[in-house]
């Protein structure tokens, strides 16, 4: 206690004694500077066996070794007397240390005899160490300084751990068969709350800018503990570190540049003369303002100071001497946040690709040739091993006279439904090509099962006259593929039986007006960065983005990217952000654009040619929970035709496939 309340009055008397000195300097230098290095640290007594940690009686501890770890260090020191700087260091590093105590102990043979043997018990400790010093620093020369502190140091987490062993004879082995064995771990007990230390260093400077601000610091150090990490007396420690850091030097000054104070010590000696010119001295002061980011007010700092001697002749022709002073400042003054600002106006495009003020909606006749795959499989309902009359079951008189040609896929309903007729008709086209039907067993109901292939196997016989030999039955489960349970797959040798089915619809749809996005931007520091984002329902639709300057308008056509029965719900909310140079960022006000009203349908004299073609996968392999489909720049939910009229059992067959729609378009209005 006494040792502490000592060094405290200490530190207060050097801070006090630095505060009024400096007080009286008209200029002076503050130094800033952090580094990085490595820290070696040994222990550097003995002591007696430490209550809290487990050993045979009372055993003496002798030092054996200690490690290197990395130390980190910030500081800042000022000048207060001369070539005498005061300043303070605030560090972190980790420090090992390694103890070994001898025991002596009586210990059996295999022969029966009892010899003394040496026990070899090893200390060691690992501490994290956080600490401030005061110090003191003294500058002989530009290049090399030396110094003293007072560090003060606390334990922020500490770890130690007692193994035990045989020294002599040494290869005893214990009564478990191991070499060694761990007798005590955990952290180091009845720790001081403050470890005091002194410390001796020396640096050197190496400038690394012409100015001499920045300076590379070599340092080494030398720490001796003045007491024990533990109220016992126990780990006392000394370390050598050597390290690497960047200072940082400010001038600072207590009159203003605008006001100067006549220097006090001015080079004056001139060339001998046989008469002596009248002299005169000039104080010459350059002040570069500059407007800086990540400052709150204005700093005036001294870069550059130089004396020269000329000769100038006064106004009565008279010549006299001048001993000029010209001194640099660099004025740093908060820089004002920059200007910025961003707006998004819309205009509308006609069919004639004129601009207007009015979002005329047009209706145009499409014409869609769909080529579209299908699940070849039959899902049963519950236990029931008839076919279920949505697959739309045909009598033998009507199967005679089917064609494919005949799905629509508007009249005649979802076409997965056509999945019996549509393998019928081909392998009565097809005479050389077979087919495997796969039962899934419905928890072990064999018979549920086979019921169900002889129902779609009697189907294809008597409907279209498939001879039974060309059909093989095969009992499954419900994980062989994806097929679900209560379910009959059609597998097949011949690649045409499940080619996609292709029928051509013709519509009439609503088309969206077409857009120019016309962006407006103030930006005082310039834009590095803009997007413009279309949504619909929060879900992005659109982007736009680019770097630099932004382009005068924008052209959207609006029917890429959103259906338009999608748009007459909700409105299309367009944003655009804008970041410029110096990372200030700004949003415009959102714009919407709602579609109230619909023209009514009419047919196109021209109509709109396009192939949608429907296939199954997934990306990565990873699961969709709903179809979608990729547009220019978003997704954005998938036509309502490729799902409309499936019953659950089906649509899930589709999900677990993952549904994706590609869209060409052939000829346009």
């Amino acid at each position: 206690m006494i040792l502490h309340l000592s060094y405290l009055l200490m530190c207060a008397a050097l801070l006090t004694a630095g505060t009024n000195i400096r007080a009286q300097q008209k200029n002076a230098s503050w130094n800033a500077d952090a580094s990085v290095g490595a820290l070696s640290s040994a222990p550097s007594s003995f002591f007696r066996s430490v209550p809290g940690i487990a050993s045979p009686g009372d055993l003496r501890y002798d030092p054996v070794s200690g490690g290197s770890r990395l130390q980190g260090a910030l500081g800042a020191d000022l000048p207060v007397l001369g070539e005498l700087r005061l300043g303070v260091r605030v560090d972190m590093h980790q420090t090992v240390l390694r103890y070994e105590a001898l025991e002596r102990a009586p210990i059996a043979t295999e022969g029966g005899s009892v010899v003394t043997a040496t026990l070899r018990h090893n200390l060691q400790t690992s501490m994290t160490l956080l600490g401030a010093m005061p110090y003191v620093r003294y500058e002989p020369t530009t290049w090399l300084s030396v110094g003293a502190g007072l560090p003060l140091y606390g334990v922020a987490e500490s770890r130690y751990t007692q193994t035990m062993v045989f020294g002599d004879p040494a290869g005893i082995r214990f009564v478990d068969g191991s070499l060694e064995q761990i007798t005590a771990k955990g952290d180091v007990p009845n720790r001081r709350s403050i470890i005091p230390m002194v410390t001796m260093f020396a640096e050197g400077t190496l400038p690394v800018s012409s100015s001499g601000t920045w300076v590379l610091v070599p340092r080494i150090g030398l720490t001796q503990a003045l007491a024990a990490v533990t109220k016992d007396g126990a780990f006392t420690m000394r370390s050598f570190s050597a390290s690497i850091g960047l200072r940082y030097r400010v001038t600072m000054r207590s009159d203003e540049p605008n006001a100067p104070e006549p220097p006090k010590q001015i080079p004056t000696e001139l060339p001998k003369q046989n008469a002596p010119l009248p002299l005169a001295i000039r104080v010459e002061r350059d002040t570069f303002v500059e407007l800086t980011r990540g400052i709150n007010e204005t700093m005036t700092m001294l870069m550059n100071t130089a004396v020269d001697t000329i000769v100038e002749q006064r106004d009565g022709g008279e010549e006299q001497k001048v001993v000029r002073r010209k001194e640099t400042y660099r004025m740093a003054v908060p820089k004002p946040p920059s200007v910025l600002r961003a707006a998004l106006q819309l205009r509308f495009v006609d069919d004639e690709g004129e601009v207007t003020q009015d979002a005329r909606l047009s209706a145009v006749r499409v014409e869609s040739r769909r080529v579209v795959s299908f699940v070849p499989a039959v899902v049963f309902d519950n236990s029931s091993s008839q076919i279920p009359t949505r697959y739309q079951p045909l009598t033998s008189q009507q199967a005679r006279s089917w064609k494919e040609a005949s799905i629509s896929g508007v009249s005649s309903g979802h076409w997965q439904y056509q999945v019996l007729n549509v393998i019928g008709s081909r392998m009565k086209r097809l005479p050389s090509t077979t087919c495997t039907l796969v039962g899934a067993d419905d928890a072990g109901s064999k018979e549920i099962a086979l019921a169900r292939i002889d129902a779609v196997r009697e189907y294809l016989v008597t409907r279209f006259g498939i001879s039974q030999s060309r059909i093989q039955n095969v009992l499954g489960s419900e994980n062989r593929g994806t097929l679900p349970a209560g379910s009959v797959s059609l597998e097949q040798s011949s690649p045409e039986l499940l080619a996609p089915i292709e029928f051509t619809v013709s519509t009439i749809e609503t088309q969206l007006p077409r857009v120019q996005l016309v962006p407006d931007v103030i930006s005082e520091a310039g834009v590095r960065t803009w997007t413009i984002e279309a949504k619909l329902r929060d879900v992005l639709v659109r982007t736009f983005k680019g770097s630099g300057s932004l382009p005068s308008s924008i052209p959207w056509d609006m029917n890429d990217d959103i259906e338009a029965e999608e748009a007459f719900k909700v409105p299309i909310v367009l944003t655009l952000h804008v970041n410029d140079i110096d990372e200030a960022q700004t949003d415009s006000d959102p714009l919407r654009i709602s579609l109230t009203s619909r023209l009514p349908l009419a047919s196109a004299s021209r109509p709109v040619k396009r192939t949608e073609v429907l296939t199954f996968g997934h990306d990565g392999g990873t699961r969709q929970s709903s179809p979608i489909r990729q547009g220019a720049d978003g997704v954005r939910p998938l036509a309502e035709w490729t799902m409309r009229g499936l019953d659950p059992p089906e649509r899930a067959l589709y999900d677990a496939r993952g549904v994706r729609l590609s869209v060409q378009v052939l000829e346009r209005r």
